[in-house]
């Protein structure tokens, strides 16, 4: 049975109120199942889509998960029959703020809780307070493949697509909120783990003001040999593309379009890349930070 579906990036414009938010999610998830029916399958968000995103407040928007906003996610998908990948929320745990991302299956179930593990930080301090996550969950949707997720600054860290992707996924999905003078750096990133890890990748980018900060927009779908299949403009939008999970093991057999099978060739070059563990052990460190 082939594995072909159709996905959709929400690309939407959000506010710092969780229940506005939850409101507009849906509306994007009625319109969907609506005009498309069955035919798409998931659909994703954008980082900070539940909660919103206010530097030095993000506590005062944060949640247990299970909580209130995971609820009507989980709702929303039962309701729907959709695959929702949440985009993230501001998640309280024992005292500890995470940026945390769901994957929600259409019974209403959560398969996938991925805490960012490589929050944004920069002179202004934006995510301060929020704890790294540790793990790399990838989650084998029937009738689709296996999707892992990855959250906005995580693109400019190859290691969390590779660790992804080393864990199986055949589709990452990416949701940002970066600003414009960061979208042509990052969209090339987006290639470029696509292309490097044989899979596919979906960015769903926030567009418009945000707290006062210009959205990038530009929202987009990458297929394992690094082809930009469809790319959306500025403002707010959908875009709907099919992934072909097949195609995936086609490429990682070294049958691509124009892609040497990455993995596949690994296993053949019987390096250790030791200087990650000089890196840990501190031995460059001074070098090159």
């Amino acid at each position: 049975m082939a594995r072909r579906v159709k996905i959709a990036a929400c690309q939407g414009i959000w506010t710092t109120s969780t229940d506005q938010n939850l409101q507009r999610m849906e509306i994007f998830a009625q319109g969907i199942s609506a005009e498309w029916g069955e035919m798409v399958k998931l659909i994703s968000f954008t980082e900070y889509a539940v909660t919103g995103f206010h530097p030095g407040k993000l506590a005062e928007s944060a949640e247990p998960i299970p909580g209130p906003a995971s609820d009507r996610l989980c709702e929303m998908a039962s309701k729907y029959k959709l695959w929702i990948c949440s985009g993230s929320q501001v998640e309280k745990d024992n005292g500890n703020l995470y940026n945390t991302s769901l994957l929600i299956s259409p019974e209403g179930n959560i398969a996938i809780k991925y805490r960012k593990t490589h929050p944004f930080s920069d002179p202004y301090g934006s995510e301060v307070g929020i704890k790294c996550g540790k793990e790399y969950p990838v989650y084998d949707v029937p009738g689709m493949g296996k999707v892992g997720i990855m959250i906005c600054s995580d693109m400019v860290y190859p290691e969390v697509a590779r660790a992804l992707a080393w864990n199986g996924a055949e589709l990452i999905l990416w949701p940002t909120m970066a600003f414009p003078p960061l979208r042509d750096p990052l969209l090339a990133m987006a290639v470029t783990r696509a292309w490097e890890n044989n899979c596919y990748l979906m960015a769903t980018c926030g567009t418009g003001q945000h707290v006062g900060i210009g959205l990038m927009g530009h929202s987009m779908l990458v297929d394992p040999d690094g082809q930009v299949l469809n790319e959306v403009g500025d403002g707010e939008t959908i875009l709907i593309d099919t992934v072909d999970f097949d195609y995936v093991t086609v490429v990682r057999n070294g049958d691509g379009r124009r892609l040497t099978p990455v993995f596949k060739f690994m296993k053949l070059f019987g390096h250790t890349y030791p200087q990650y563990a000089d890196f840990l052990k501190g031995r460059v460190y001074k070098q090159i930070a």
